[in-house]
């Protein structure tokens, strides 16, 4: 009975993972795509920019 328990919550333990990285994945998507939606073409170079700006900073930082 007992081995019979943990068999059912080792599957559950599986199962939240795999549903979070789903949620996770999803959530993902759609702010990517919500960024490169919202991305207006003659706005595109100044956002990347900016973007790779802020990472190299933050790439800095993280040296130090």
């Amino acid at each position: 009975m007992k081995s019979r328990m943990i068999k059912i919550v080792k599957n559950y333990k599986v199962q939240t993972f795999v549903f979070g990285v789903g949620v996770l994945l999803l959530f993902l998507t759609i702010v990517v795509g919500s960024i490169l939606l919202s991305n207006i073409p003659r706005d595109k170079d100044l956002r990347w920019k900016d973007l790779m700006h802020t990472i190299n900073e933050i790439e800095a930082k993280s040296n130090r």
